[in-house]
């Protein structure tokens, strides 16, 4: 019996050691970690082998199909793997023993280019493009291998569907985030403040002064807003104050928006006064992207900042060019669109212009309901009475229809105007609209997007004779736009014509708009040009035949690297070829805090000059400007100031800033240790520095002092996602709970939100093959990690020395083994079966590093030496026991020429059956 032990035990050992490339070593090789790159795809790291006497890299085919998503399975003892690649009627076998691969109904020998070590195949680099179609270029200075295929790969297949979802996901607003931070319902809860002043002067005499101040609060779960505006020259005027609040929950399905006060609507009737009343929606908050796009523009100061905002969400912000032009292209939202444009002046000028564009392509998500309804009276000083219901339906993702009712008093005829929409998208760049209003006019409208950012846009109006909704008394309206970016080498540039036609009853009047800009490096120029012209109908003696007036402004600018910019403009008449006006701007910016410039101006009509000084302070919690205008006679000056304040009462912050605050949220991101890891602020615990987090809005101001972070001018009721970096952390333990957040901002305050960083804990340990009474790391061996509970936390691969650890335990009672499933593959026992040790709360992280496992053979070993020793005696007894001392006769010379043959520790079992035979049965003296 101890023979055959001694023989089982000694196969098996060489069953592990086997080297087809040099028998003789049993280690004649380095083993690393190699890391992959999967061009553009991520990157992940396997380990391989490296044998310096043929410099042939190997790589673990287990490991590497694993990694890239390729079906791949192992036979119970390791010796095969199988599997497919592409599709399933590509499979292949991976055949150890017989060192070949059977794939696409071909056998290749593999020979040396397999190998198994500790329990694992391994592959010579170079086959898997021959047999796989992966090419693998390894790069042995940085231990990178690039990996290229002639199909998708698997790994590859499923980043790309997981990123066409996650676009999916922001198209329709969806965010996915780790943890979500809800909104906090408030009774009342003061939050924020605006304020401003300004005064005008003349000769040094005070001619105006304005007083601004808006107060922002929760009130019943709704945001409470409230703007006052005051001249000390006129009355204290209602209509010139606003007031109103808001209410939206998008989890509701039945409303989902609520608004009271002074509200914004779209209507058929031309309404010029505010409409003091109430609005409620089944329309969520914010900005959901539909099919097609749109584009806007239109003119303002030159170089002024203009924040595009759809349906209350800030969507884009852009500088005017030289001559005030500015364009928004953006994809069409889903229900009513409200467009909400805001102006900043580089002097603190700021200017809001909220309208609604009546952007005609209303698309509501298919098998949705959609309704508005506003009802209230308008401050005309008549009490005019005005209703509105908007109802809409999405038959499928392309088409959407809709009908509604709208009622103004002060219609004499037809007050009660019903109407009913269409918007289809039949084709991927057309889009057409068309509306019916009864009593009213019959609207249709086509937007085309020719090639890459070329827009067409055609419009078509017909009014009913006599109606009095719209103020105006044309009959047809006909409007066509082409609007396109173009690129020359390293010149750019957009060019905008457009044409509008008003029918009236004697004769057409006729709008030509054409626009250019051009820019090449720091130079960029602008020429716009205006012709309107009268085309009679019929004869008429007060209409002069095709009557045209013309004109044009030029602006040039360029700007220094000193962040000086020099701009010439002049507008000039060309109906009458003369000289209209002309003016000359040199400013600077210094460090984006000030602002200066002066200018000069000449009105050769009027005969009029002017020299204009400006200037602006940006600090963090105010804005502070002042003019001056010096002309022939006068002396003109302007200045003034502005800022708001967030407040949180919860952590006594109080945070100003010099952008409007009234309406708006924030939130207040506290990062800190959390030692105990229960997600709570301890005072024990002590705060972290963030350097960088991401989040789709808002101004981010790190705070110094305490390590706070606060996020400013975000939009109530709307989520956010926020994104932090453990980069930030100069602790290894140091981690994140949560990697990204969705936010449901609460209105006009700063909600507080806990950062919690947990310190976790490291385990390291040894795994050792006992051999030959020496210890000696042994790699590749599966090590798991279990909880209190018995749920596996970690499994852990020994790296070549026999090295295991991992970095990210919560505190807690953990135990550790090797792999049961492995261990009697490889024949091994592991003293001890188990290690358990304990991960304690402490601020830097826990480390327990002294586990330790021996693994040896189930079964006890003998070398070779002893082996040959052993049979050499065995044979010497039996030819004794044959020749002379054995008085049976019987001969053991079968046994004896086994062992002879077997001398060298191959399987001895003939020689071992003939013995037990001769023991059992045939050996009556009972010779062993």
């Amino acid at each position: 019996m101890f023979l055959l032990f001694s023989l089982q035990s000694l196969h098996a050992q060489d069953k592990y050691t086997v080297d087809p490339v040099d028998p003789t070593n049993e280690r004649n090789y380095d083993e690393f970690t190699v890391m992959y790159n999967l061009n553009g795809f991520g990157y992940f790291a396997t380990e391989a082998l490296y044998f310096s006497n043929n410099n042939k890299l190997y790589i673990s085919v287990y490991q590497l199909f694993n990694e890239l998503r390729i079906n791949c399975k192992a036979s119970s003892n390791s010796d095969s793997l199988s599997g497919f690649i592409e599709n399933e009627s590509n499979k292949y076998n991976i055949d150890f023993k017989n060192k070949i691969i059977n794939i696409q109904n071909k056998k290749v020998e593999l020979n040396d280019a397999l190998l198994k070590i500790n329990d694992a195949l391994y592959l010579e680099s170079s086959m898997f493009g021959d047999l796989f179609r992966l090419n693998l270029n390894f790069d042995f200075k940085s231990l990178t291998i690039a990996i290229s295929s002639d199909f998708e790969l698997p790994i590859i297949k499923i980043q790309r569907i997981l990123r066409i979802r996650n676009n999916i996901s922001k198209l329709k607003s969806e965010i996915v985030a780790d943890t979500l931070i809800k909104r906090e319902n408030h009774i009342f809860k003061f939050g924020t403040i605006d304020w401003g002043f300004s005064a005008a002067q003349t000769n040094a005499i005070s001619a105006n002064n304005t007083f601004q101040l808006g107060v922002g609060a929760e009130l019943l779960g709704g945001s409470a807003q409230i703007q006052l505006r005051h001249f000390d020259k006129y009355a204290f005027d209602m209509r010139q104050q606003s007031y109103r609040w808001n209410w939206a929950n998008n989890d509701n399905k039945i409303i989902k928006q609520v608004s009271l006060g002074k509200i914004s609507t779209s209507s058929i009737s031309s309404i010029y006064s505010s409409v003091l009343g109430a609005k409620i929606t089944n329309a969520g908050v914010g900005y959901r992207k539909a099919a097609g796009e749109y584009s806007i523009n239109g003119f303002t100061q030159p170089n002024w900042m203009v924040e595009l905002y759809i349906n209350n969400a800030l969507v884009e912000v852009k500088e005017a060019d030289a001559i005030g032009f500015y364009i928004f292209k953006f994809p069409l939202s889903y229900g009513q669109i409200v467009i909400t444009l805001k102006f900043y002046g580089p002097s603190g000028e700021e200017k809001t212009e909220e309208k609604i564009l009546n952007i005609p392509y209303t698309f509501v998500p298919a098998k949705k309901f959609e309704y508005n309804i506003t009802t209230g009276v308008l401050e005309d000083g008549r009490s005019t009475k005005f209703f509105r219901s908007e109802n809409n339906y999405g038959i499928n993702p392309f088409i959407t229809v809709g009908a509604g009712l709208e009622y103004l008093s002060s219609i004499t005829n037809h007050s009660y105007i019903p109407f009913s929409n269409i918007s289809v998208q039949p084709f991927r760049r057309v889009i057409v609209n068309g509306i019916y209003a009864h009593n009213v006019y019959t609207k249709g409208q086509m937007n085309v997007s020719l090639f890459k950012n070329v827009f067409l846009e055609l419009g078509y109006t017909k009014y009913v004779d006599g109606q009095t909704a719209v103020m105006q008394n044309y009959r047809d309206e006909k409007a066509a736009k082409v609007s396109m970016p173009f690129h020359i080498r390293k010149i750019s540039g957009f060019a905008r014509l457009d044409y509008t036609n008003f029918g009236y009853q004697h004769f057409y009047y006729n709008q030509y708009g054409a626009s250019f800009s051009l820019f090449y490096g720091n130079f960029s120029t602008n020429l716009a040009s205006n012709l309107n012209q009268i085309n009679p109908i019929s004869d008429n003696e007060n209409i002069t035949p095709y009557s045209a007036y013309i004109n044009a402004n030029w602006t040039i600018l360029y700007r220094f690297r000193s962040n000086f910019v020099l701009r010439q403009s002049l507008q000039y008449n060309v109906s009458e070829k003369s000289l209209v006006s002309s003016r000359t701007d040199l400013e600077k910016k210094i460090k984006n805090r000030t602002y200066v410039s002066v200018s000069f101006d000449r009105n050769f009509i009027a005969d009029y000059n002017s020299l204009n000084f400006n200037v602006k302070f940006d600090l963090n919690y105010l804005r502070v400007f002042a003019n001056s205008r010096f002309t022939k006679k006068d002396v003109y000056t302007y200045e003034g100031a502005q800022g708001s304040i967030y407040f949180n009462s919860s952590r006594n912050i109080i945070q100003p800033d010099n952008s409007s605050a009234v309406g708006k949220g924030g939130i207040s991101l506290v990062p800190f240790v959390d030692i105990n890891h229960n997600g709570k602020k301890e005072e024990d615990e002590p705060m972290i520095k963030l350097t960088s987090v991401r989040i789709s809005g808002g101004k981010v101001i790190f705070n110094s002092k305490d390590s706070t972070i606060n996020v400013i001018g975000l939009e109530p009721f709307t989520n956010y996602k926020l994104e932090l970096n453990e980069n930030d952390f100069n602790n290894l333990s140091w981690k994140l709970k949560h990697k990204t957040y969705q936010i449901t901002i609460d209105p006009n305050q700063i909600k507080t939100v806990l950062i919690p960083i947990t310190p976790v804990g490291e385990v390291s340990g040894m795994v050792y093959l006992s051999k030959n009474d020496k210890l000696e790391g042994y790699s590749r061996i599966i090590v798991h990690i279990y909880d209190n509970a018995g749920n596996i936390v970690k499994e852990i691969l020994t790296e070549s020395e026999g090295y295991f650890n991992y970095l990210g335990l919560s505190p807690g009672v953990y135990s550790a083994s090797v792999d049961k499933a492995q261990l009697k593959k490889l024949g091994f026992l592991s003293i001890p079966d188990e290690n358990k040790f304990t991960i304690r709360p402490l601020l830097d992280g826990d480390i327990v590093s002294d586990l330790k496992f021996i693994l040896n053979n189930s079964k006890p070993e003998i070398d070779i030496n002893n082996a040959q020793k052993l049979n050499k005696e065995t044979i010497d007894s039996l030819k004794k026991n044959t020749n002379g001392s054995n008085p049976t006769g019987i001969n053991n010379k079968n046994a004896i020429d086994s062992l002879n043959q077997n001398n060298h520790g191959i399987d001895n079992k003939n020689a071992i059956d003939s013995l037990k035979k001769n023991t059992n049965g045939s050996n009556p003296t009972g010779i062993n």
